[in-house]
């Protein structure tokens, strides 16, 4: 067979193959099997709605008991926080992006320094994180003038 009819039988080959396979897929597969059938399409999970509170933290507090979620890693532990009076569950999985810093919710309380003295769970992890109004927080200075809480 001479090379230019065997590239023309393989091109026609090919061109068989394409409108096989094509008539195939029209046909829902081999037999309607569905070979090519799409999956049913789902809803994308709905986003909460963002918000934003501008205050002062009053009190923040770690849900290490697991009474708001339940968490994979107690690292990724939620709590609560509150600003003006209004509480905010804060879910598990929060992770909070600061000016320096990238946290879970639990490294805020875990991370707190200890020599400000903050009272300490029975995990040794502080039950404040030293941002919050209501913590007690107590600089050790050597002025009697200068103890007591942080201004904000």
């Amino acid at each position: 067979m001479p090379p230019a009819l065997g590239g023309l039988f393989s091109l026609l080959t090919c061109m068989l193959a394409l409108a096989a396979g094509n008539a195939l897929a029209a046909k829902g597969g081999v037999g309607g099997a569905g070979l090519f059938d799409l999956p049913p399409i789902v809803a994308p999970a709905p986003v909460p709605a963002q918000f934003d509170i501008t205050g002062f933290i009053q009190e923040a507090t770690l849900d290490s008991a697991g009474t708001i979620c339940r968490a994979s890693d107690p690292r990724l532990a939620g709590g609560t926080l509150r600003i003006n009076d209004v509480l905010v569950v804060v879910p598990c999985n929060t992770v909070l992006q600061m000016p320096a810093a990238t946290l879970t919710w639990q490294e805020l309380f875990s991370l707190a320094p200890r020599d400000i003295g903050l009272p300490l769970g029975a995990n040794g992890v502080p039950t404040q994180t030293g941002l919050a109004l209501q913590d007690a927080v107590r600089m050790p200075l050597t002025l009697p003038h200068s103890n007591g809480p942080l201004a904000s």
